[in-house]
């Protein structure tokens, strides 16, 4: 515009001249021809044709500029009377068939003087009407088709100062139709309409380009002219009442602006700072394709400042067959910035939901994104720049750096967009799991509208995800190194830590429909191999195959479980909002179960073994709670003898169990049964069991009652059995135990407070301090796999006290576990103080049963004490001191109780009549008792008589039951000493009577019966009576003093002595009788 309006005041000043020239000629058009000829040639400005005069108009024709046609005509009228005025008046000026690129070629080639100069005459110029017209031409790459000007009266004063009634310029060209009209006053260029039409901003940006480089070219070709300074533009401001400037319909692939219009209202242009311009109230309107859009704002410093929303379309979703939130997305808030270089666009908004999946509920959320578009026109490329933060299932705070590249600078538009994600935090995943394979997790990707490319890295993965068309992709993980089982699953044994595997993934991708897509990955290790497929389908359900390989490296771990024995398992894992819900089953194994990644729980948990089921509860890394109701054990060991490499005997009965892990690898376990069969063990039992890692295992077990059977007669029961103890290591440590043995009502509680020290390895059993009833020590070894052992019975003072016996005693015994099975105890018990009130069994009955004697005797029955064999002695230093109803005794003992294996007794060998070596022989496989008991002191009471004893001796030589008597007992009565003297064998015993002063056998036995030494009664008859009560009384008193005696009789011989007759019962019903007459 500058430069056409200087070219139109250099052409008004060349008419001026040569008006001038015809004032001072007044002659016709050769004339002024003439006069101007020279004038033109300085400027190499030539016409082919002058005509007419002052009064009808000089007419020019075909003026040229270096042979270059400058316009086809021009005509001037001419007012030569106003220069009386000081003022040059144009009545008309018509230019036709201008050439506006010869023109401004021309200005560019005058010389400074001229360009720079002072245009002013001294006159003041008044051009009346004006009108041009061009032909069409080419300028940088633009075709201009029409231009036309056209103005009423302009009046420039020798200031410079402009005026014009009014102003229309109208220009057609492939790069904007503009028209505008207006007027001047006091060099104020006031429009009241400028339109700018059909701008094509293709054009605009090659235009821009071009006069760019004409303006380098010419910088380059003027470099070594100074500057010049140069007049200032001769309008001051320039104002636009209305201004409308609309775009031609324009495709950047994909994008085609349909519609775009800018409007303002009072535009201000302010040409002495570069043209700049102003609005207070502008609007830009744009319609595309895929969004359209109103932007308000203002026009500041040649700059539109705008706000408004983005509206999307359908067909922006559509065209890359993105499943996104339509609503969500439609209207964006927005700011631009837009001028003659270029438009910036920047979009700030936030979006819930922004997928829209079918038969899916994953989803993302974006949160402070900001757009920003730049677009200069010159460079003919558009990038926008995206930035913000996105949640979504598994991650709630992930980085997202897009950029979006359009490059339309060839006739192909290309776009491409790359960029970043990063996951500062990933979510609703096992946080070891994340903080192992999933730090520092970032995406990169790069695509076209056609297809997109990502690459997935991780401190442990690394991956690839690639679509074509984006209506289907496929996503391929696989770790960067070996995966830890321990990276995958929390708090594993020591053993299994590091075992690794290689972790790999596949998944086709249906990015419309989700539920078509599928994600398989696939995990071989030593210890498993695992397959699963997943559908992306809400709920989504992960289907699982595992394979445990023959030689995995899970036995290092657990050695005794047959692992080869589960087989393959398969399963499912269900994904719910909350929770995941698993399934899984192998062989006769299931499980099934509840787990809340939130806090690690796993709840409604079973696990079945062969329709036995198990409950379990609890929190991963916390507590893990297992409980079952066992109601066959038989047929529970039998499952658990085909997983685990255990040896159980037979087990019966039903049971119930409650297991709990804690953290740390602490374990407890509760057993409770009221029908347990076990072995050689059946009863009830309460036991709880509590494993930790470095303390060691510690038992608590209960029991009411417990019956041990051999399976072979042997039967013993058990009471009231408790015990606490450890397992550390090799060692058993026993805190406490007490049990009650049934039918020994002297020996019935077997207790130790005192804790014991036991040792198991290898099926050695050892004793280093095993207390009984915290007196007894026992020590020593015995091997459970070959059976024999040696054991040490020790205590100093052994104290037993009851009803009947108060005895403290050494102990100090060998117990040798033999080959066959044999056993032989040995040593020596020392009684340090006793004393007995034990009731004899018999004493103070003097009744004889019915006798029958019969010749056989019924076969005793086997026992296992006929792999007994003993030898122990019995001593004490101080009397023991005995009592009962009947006597008070007080005894030394010298005693060996001796007993050897069992034999069968030969049929010779049965019967009384024996020799004593026989007897011995015969009773091997019995106790037997060899030494001497010495009655220091004492007495038998029998009513209200009492008979002192002493210096009396019971010598054991086999049997038990059959001593050698020395017995000596007094009786006093009145005068008379009554000595009593029972000697021989129990079986064969000698009685004979004393008296001082002298009484006969007859008055002895008188006067301890009836206190008096003569009867009323015959003689015959008082022998026999005598006789009678005389045996009961020996037989009496030999029971009390612990000699097995069933049967005694006095008689009377032929000389009247007494006879003896003995008798010991050996059944129910069968007594031997032995009878000694007359010294026989």
């Amino acid at each position: 515009m500058v430069r056409f309006l200087y070219w139109l005041m250099v052409l008004i000043e060349m008419v001026i001249l040569l008006m001038a020239m015809l004032i001072f000629t007044l002659t016709d058009s050769d004339t002024i021809a003439l006069a101007a000829d020279d004038f033109l040639a300085e400027y190499n400005i030539t016409y082919e044709k002058m005509s007419g005069n002052l009064i009808t108009g000089i007419d020019i024709h075909n003026l040229r500029y270096n042979q270059q046609m400058l316009m086809e005509s021009a005509t001037l009228h001419w007012n030569p009377f106003a220069l009386s005025e000081e003022q040059i008046n144009i009545t008309k000026l018509t230019i036709k068939g201008a050439e506006p690129q010869v023109l401004l070629g021309m200005l560019e080639q005058l010389p400074p003087s001229q360009e720079g100069g002072d245009v002013s005459l001294g006159l003041g110029i008044v051009l009346n009407q004006v009108e041009l017209e061009a032909n069409p031409f080419d300028y940088e790459g633009v075709r201009f088709a029409h231009v036309h000007l056209g103005t009423g009266r302009v009046a420039i004063d020798t200031n410079g100062s402009i005026e014009s009634d009014y102003l229309n310029l109208a220009l057609d060209s492939t790069l904007v139709d503009l028209k505008l009209q207006g007027k001047i006053a006091n060099n104020h260029l006031a429009l009241d309409e400028l339109r700018l039409m059909a701008i094509d901003p293709k054009v605009i940006t090659q235009f821009v380009r071009n006069v760019r480089k004409h303006q380098r070219d010419n910088a380059v070709l003027h470099k070594a002219t100074p500057p010049q300074k140069t007049e200032p533009f001769p309008l001051k401001r320039i104002t636009v009442e209305n201004f409308v400037a609309t775009m031609k319909e324009t495709t950047y692939s994909p994008v085609t602006m349909y519609q775009t219009e800018l409007t303002a209202k009072h535009l201000r242009v302010e040409p002495q700072q570069h043209f700049a311009y102003h609005a207070k109230e502008a609007v830009l309107s744009v319609e595309t394709n895929f969004a359209s859009t109103k932007q308000i704002g203002q026009i500041t410093d040649s700059m539109f400042h705008a706000q408004g929303d983005v509206i999307t379309k359908k067909p922006l979703y559509e065209r890359y067959n993105l499943p996104l939130n339509r609503q969500g997305l439609k209207r964006l808030p927005s700011t631009l910035r837009l001028n003659h270089e270029g438009v910036w666009v920047a979009i700030n908004h936030n979006v819930e939901k922004l997928l829209v999946l079918n038969n899916s509920d994953f989803n993302v959320d974006l949160k402070q994104v900001t757009h920003r578009m730049a677009y200069r026109y010159v460079d003919r490329f558009i990038r926008i720049d995206s930035k913000g933060k996105a949640s979504m299932d598994y991650s709630s705070d992930a980085v997202i750096d897009n950029h979006v590249d359009i490059d339309f600078q060839t006739s192909e538009t290309k776009t491409r967009y790359y960029g970043t994600v990063g996951l500062n935090r990933v979510t609703n995943l096992p946080e070891h799991l994340v903080a192992n394979l999933l730090q520092t997790t970032e995406a990169s990707y790069e695509g076209t509208p056609h297809g997109l490319e990502v690459l997935i890295h991780s401190n442990a993965l690394e991956g690839r995800f690639t679509t074509q068309g984006y209506e289907e992709a496929t996503l391929a993980l696989e770790g960067k190194r070996p995966i830890q089982l321990a990276e995958v699953i929390k708090n594993l044994p020591p053993e299994l830590q590091e075992v690794s595997g290689e972790l790999r993934s596949l998944s086709t991708l249906d990015l419309h429909e989700s539920a078509k897509s599928r994600v398989d990955v696939t995990y071989a290790s030593q210890a498993i191999a695992v397959e699963t497929t997943m559908l992306l389908k809400s709920p989504y359900r992960i289907a699982f195959e595992g394979m445990i390989p023959p030689n995995t490296s899970l036995s290092r771990w657990q050695e005794s479980i047959r692992w080869e024995a589960l087989g393959k398992l398969t399963g499912e894992v269900v994904l719910h909002p909350n929770y995941y819900a698993i399934q899984a089953t192998g062989n006769e194994v299931a499980l099934e179960g509840n787990y809340y990644p939130k806090d690690e729980a796993i709840r409604q948990g079973v696990i079945t073994v062969a329709d036995q089921g198990v409950r379990m509860e609890g929190v991963l890394g916390q507590s893990l709670q297992f409980e079952t109701s066992i109601d066959d054990l038989h047929a529970f060991s039998e499952i658990a003898k085909r997983y685990y490499r255990i040896e159980l005997d037979r087990m019966q009965g039903r049971a119930e169990a409650q297991l709990q892990w804690l953290a740390e690898g602490q374990t407890s376990l509760r057993i409770s049964s009221d029908d347990l069969r076990y072995g050689v063990l059946r009863g009830e039992i309460l036991a709880n069991v509590a494993i930790d890692p470095t303390q060691g295992v510690k038992i608590s077990a209960k029991s009411d009652k417990m019956l041990y059977d051999d399976g072979n007669g042997t039967e013993q029961s058990f009471y009231d059995l408790t015990t606490e103890l450890m397992l550390r290591g090799e060692d058993i440590l026993i805190d406490r135990y007490a049990f009650r043995i049934k039918g020994n009502e002297y020996l019935n509680r077997i207790y130790a407070t005192r804790p014991s020290i036991l040792r198991y390895a290898e099926g050695i059993f050892e004793a280093k301090e095993l207390w009984v009833n915290d007196q007894l020590k026992v020590t020593g070894t015995y091997d459970l796999n070959t059976r024999l052992g040696e054991i040490a019975v020790d205590a100093r003072a052994f104290s037993y006290r009851n009803k009947e016996f108060d005895v403290s005693s050494q102990v100090a015994l060998t117990i040798e576990a033999q080959q066959g099975g044999y056993y032989f105890v040995k040593g020596k018990l020392k009684l340090l103080d006793a004393q007995s009130s034990y009731e004899i069994l018999g004493a103070n009955v003097s009744e004889d049963s019915d006798i029958i004697i019969l010749q056989e005797q019924r076969k005793k029955e086997s026992s296992t004490l006929n792999k007994l064999q003993t030898f122990i002695s019995i001593q004490n230093d101080k009397p023991i001191a005995y009592s009962s109803k009947d006597i008070n005794i007080k005894m030394l003992n010298d005693l060996s109780v001796v007993k050897k294996h069992g034999k069968k007794p030969t049929p010779k060998q049965r019967g009384w009549r024996l020799k004593p070596i026989d007897r011995m022989d015969a009773a091997s496989s019995d106790i037997q008792l060899v030494g001497e008991t010495h009655i220091v002191e004492g007495y038998y009471q029998q009513e209200e008589k009492r008979f002192y004893l002493g210096g009396s001796n019971i010598y054991f030589y086999g049997d038990p039951t059959k001593p050698l008597l020395e017995i000596k007992a007094r009786y006093q009565k009145e005068q008379y000493d009554i000595q009593i003297f029972i000697t021989g064998s129990a079986d064969d015993p000698i009685i004979n009577f004393n008296s001082d002063p002298y009484l006969t056998q007859k008055e002895i036995l008188s006067l301890i019966l009836f206190d008096t030494t003569t009867s009323s009664s015959g003689t015959g008859s008082n022998t026999e009576l005598y006789a009678m009560l005389g045996g009961t009384f020996a037989k009496e008193l030999m029971k009390s003093l612990g000699i097995s005696v069933d049967h005694l009789l006095l008689g009377e011989g032929i000389d009247e002595t007494l006879s003896v007759e003995v008798g010991r019962k050996i059944s129910d019903d069968i007594t031997v009788i032995y009878q000694h007459e007359n010294g026989r």
